[in-house]
């Protein structure tokens, strides 16, 4: 999923969950281990885990996440899964991009790759945090303070597809302490399938 196409959804699932409310899916529950931060010998490492009851699956072709329970999903499609936290003060979502050989996987040369282009594809004051391994995958973590709050992107590789989950927080309704720790128990869920 590119920023332009992310941007868009983002719009689009707003006025979705302003105009009708729009409906979840099936739920099921997560059989997630703990996960951790990896990174630069010199940077500390942290678990995350799952703290609250699971609620609705955002699963697409090759990969998953399990929300928290008060989340809900609000776009739909083939490739991209869009859902928003209980105050609707952050905007989400997995989504999943072709284009890559189908022998790519999750390997840190090819993980790296993938961030520097994102981060070639979109320069606005984006930097690379540690990378995240959840259940045995890795993920690179890109971030930035936008206008109106913080984003986080979180992107793999699987059988040729870019896999990301963006997290889209606005200062304006909640504060990054409150949904960093759900937006933690979503990534601690996050599986290739």
């Amino acid at each position: 999923m590119t920023r332009h196409i992310a941007i868009a959804s983002v719009a689009l699932a707003l006025g979705c969950t302003l105009l009708s409310g729009c409906g979840g899916s099936s739920s099921s529950k997560p059989s997630s281990t703990p996960t951790a931060r990896s990174s630069p010998s010199t940077a500390p490492s942290r678990s995350v885990s799952p703290t609250q009851q699971a609620g609705d699956s955002a699963a697409l072709a090759h990969a998953s996440v399990t929300l928290p329970e008060s989340w809900n999903i609000n776009i739909y499609d083939a490739d991209q899964i869009m859902f928003t936290d209980s105050k609707h003060c952050s905007t989400s979502g997995i989504g999943e991009s072709g284009g890559w050989p189908a022998n790519e996987t999750a390997t840190k040369k090819n993980i790296d790759r993938a961030a520097k282009q994102a981060l070639d594809d979109d320069v606005e004051h984006w930097r690379r945090l540690p990378d995240l391994v959840v259940n045995g995958t890795r993920l690179y973590h890109l971030t930035r303070k936008a206008d109106a709050g913080w984003n986080h992107d979180f992107g793999t590789m699987s059988h040729g597809y870019l896999i990301t989950v963006d997290f889209e927080i606005d200062q304006h309704f909640c504060t990054r302490k409150w949904l960093e720790p759900q937006m933690d128990q979503v990534m601690s869920t996050f599986k290739l399938r």
